[in-house]
C-alpha cells in the first residue's frame, strides 16, 4: 500500500470476508521484516446492492429485452432479490430477462431484504421510422 509511519487504519466495511489474517511486510529499503496477525472475527455489515444493467439514464429501442443485472457485496447475504419496473415487481434473483415496458421514462429498482434499495431510470423510444438504426 506504500505507507509510511508506525500504523494503519483499514476501513472493515470495505473486507467482504467474516474472518481474516492481516500481514504486515516493513522494510527500510534493504532490510524487511514480516507479521501476521491471528485470526479476526469481523461484525457483520449490511449488504450492498450494485445495478450492473441498465445503466442509469440508458435508452432502449422498444419491442426488444431488457437484462436486469446486479450485484450483491457486504458480510451478510441479501435476501430474495427483487426487480421492480415503476413499483411493479418484475423478476427475482440478480440476473434476470424481461421485456422492454412501454416507450417513456421509467424507474427500474433492484430491492433485496436487508439491503437498501438501488435504482436507475431508463428511457424506452419509439423509432420514428422503422427503418431507423439505434
Amino acid at each position: 500500500m506504500g505507507l509510511s509511519g508506525n500504523s494503519a487504519t483499514i476501513d472493515p466495511a470495505r473486507i467482504p470476508a467474516k474472518v481474516i489474517s492481516i500481514q504486515v511486510i516493513a522494510h527500510d529499503g534493504f532490510n524487511s521484516v514480516n507479521g501476521e496477525s491471528e485470526p479476526i472475527d469481523l461484525p457483520l455489515v449490511s449488504a450492498n446492492l450494485a445495478i450492473l444493467h441498465p445503466e442509469d439514464n440508458q435508452r432502449f429501442r422498444t419491442g426488444g429485452p431488457l437484462h436486469l443485472w446486479g450485484v450483491t457485496t457486504g458480510r451478510e447475504d441479501a435476501k430474495d432479490p427483487g426487480w421492480y419496473i415503476d413499483g411493479k415487481e418484475i423478476a427475482t434473483g440478480l440476473d434476470s430477462w424481461t421485456v422492454l415496458p412501454k416507450p417513456g421514462k421509467h424507474k427500474v429498482e433492484l430491492r433485496a431484504i436487508g439491503a437498501e434499495t438501488k435504482s436507475v431510470e431508463i428511457v424506452v423510444y419509439e423509432p420514428a421510422d422503422d427503418n431507423t438504426v439505434g
